[in-house]
C-alpha cells in the first residue's frame, strides 16, 4: 500500500483545482486519499450504488458532495475516476515492491553452504575439526607438562635482559628493592603457574613491591644534640614566663609588650624544634 499521496505544486496551481469550491477541493482531497492507500490508479469501481454511510465510513465524504459536477472528478458508468492521480508514482512502488520479494525469494531458496572441514570460521576459535582436536591436544599437553621459563622463546636470559634489568634498578622509582632478586621470584612464580615472564608482567610485579623504609635514628644526627639542647633551654624559658604570668584572663593584657612578644617568639622555635626532632 502506497504511504505517501505525492501532489505536484502544479497541480494546485491548475484551472480545474482553483476554480473549484473549497468542498470540492476537500473532497477531491479524501478521494485521491482512499485512491491512493487502495492502488486503483484513481479510478473507484462500482460505487454509484454506495448509500451515503458507505461514502462517510469508506472515503470520508458524503453522497451529496460526490454526485455533483466537479472537473476534479468524473463518473463513468458506475466507475469513478479521480483527476491527477500519480499513476507514475503507483507503477515506481509496485515494481520496488516487487523487486524486494524476487530478492528475498531468492536469498531464502539459496542458503549459505556449510564450510568445508578445515577451512578458518570468522568469529569461532578453532579452525575446522582438525583444528579444534589441535587445539585440544595442546591444552592437555600445557597441563600434564610443567612450563619450563628458561626454555620459553618468548623470554630467554640474554645480554639485552641483563642490561635491561640493570637499568631499572638504577631507575629512583626502584631504589631499596633489589631487582635481580625479585626477576628470580617473578620467574618461579610463572613456572608454577605456566605463565610467560614477560617484560610487562615484571614491570607490573615491581610495582606492587614495596621499598623497605629507610629508618634512619635522629640521635646519629650531627645537629640533633645542639637542637635537643636548645629546645630544652626554650621549654624552661617558656615555663618561667607562664609562671610569672597572672592567671585571671582580665590581667594578662598588663604583662608588658615587649615580654609578651618573647614568649610567642620563644613558642614559634619551640613548634619548629619540635618537628626537627621528630618529638610529638
Amino acid at each position: 500500500m502506497m504511504e505517501w499521496l505525492n501532489i505536484h505544486a502544479s497541480i494546485l496551481d491548475s484551472e480545474a483545482f482553483v476554480g473549484c469550491e473549497p468542498v470540492a477541493r476537500a473532497t477531491w482531497l479524501c478521494l485521491l486519499r482512499y485512491c491512493v492507500s487502495q492502488e486503483n490508479g484513481g479510478r473507484i469501481t462500482d460505487c454509484r450504488e454506495w448509500g451515503d454511510r458507505r461514502w462517510q465510513q469508506t472515503v470520508r465524504v458524503t453522497l451529496p458532495e460526490v454526485m455533483q459536477e466537479c472537473p476534479l472528478w468524473k463518473w463513468d458508468g458506475a466507475d469513478l475516476v479521480v483527476a491527477f492521480y500519480p499513476s507514475d508514482k503507483e507503477k515506481e512502488i509496485q515494481a520496488k515492491r516487487e523487486a524486494v520479494k524476487f530478492t528475498n525469494l531468492r536469498r531464502n531458496s539459496s542458503p549459505t553452504p556449510p564450510p568445508e572441514e578445515g577451512t578458518e570460521q570468522k568469529g569461532m576459535e578453532g579452525k575446522g575439526r582438525e583444528g579444534q582436536r589441535d587445539a585440544q591436544r595442546d591444552a592437555q599437553r600445557e597441563q600434564t607438562q610443567p612450563y619450563d621459563a628458561e626454555a620459553s622463546s618468548t623470554y630467554k636470559k640474554t645480554e639485552c635482559d641483563a642490561d635491561w634489568v640493570k637499568k631499572l634498578g638504577e631507575q629512583p622509582e626502584y631504589s631499596g628493592i633489589d631487582v635481580s632478586r625479585e626477576l628470580g621470584k617473578m620467574k618461579q612464580w610463572c613456572s608454577v603457574n605456566r605463565k610467560q615472564p614477560s617484560r610487562r608482567r615484571f614491570i607490573n610485579w615491581l610495582n606492587h613491591c614495596d621499598s623497605p623504609m629507610q629508618i634512619t635514628d635522629q640521635s646519629t644526627a650531627p645537629d640533633y644534640w645542639k637542637n635537643k639542647s636548645r629546645y630544652d633551654m626554650i621549654c624552661s624559658e617558656i615555663k618561667a614566663i607562664e609562671d610569672r604570668s597572672p592567671t585571671d584572663a582580665m590581667q594578662v593584657m598588663l604583662i608588658p609588650q615587649q615580654e609578651r612578644e618573647i614568649y610567642m617568639n620563644l613558642k614559634k622555635q619551640r613548634k619548629e624544634l619540635k618537628k626537627s626532632l621528630g618529638i610529638a
